[in-house]
């Protein structure tokens, strides 16, 4: 890839506590670069509405439930 001085990465692989990136020189191997401490690599966040689904009518003044999954551990959401 061209020497622009950036790249964008797609995270990929396994979730890690001590990624490190190397970046070297193709032209002359031995001028290369680590990062200087680990970094995480950890799953994406996700959170999924399941309830309500679409085509629901909803009266003004009564109490629905609305449910979801995510694999967030604790913490709370704000409706």
């Amino acid at each position: 890839m061209p020497n622009t001085g950036q790249i964008d990465w797609t995270v990929d692989g396994s979730t890690t506590t001590a990624a490190r990136i190397r970046v070297l020189s193709l032209a002359q191997p031995t001028i290369r670069d680590d990062s200087d401490a680990p970094f995480s690599i950890v799953v994406a966040p996700t959170l999924t509405v399941t309830a309500p689904n679409g085509g629901e009518q909803w009266a003004v003044g009564t109490e629905q439930e609305i449910r979801w999954t995510t694999n967030l551990r604790g913490g709370s959401v704000h409706l």
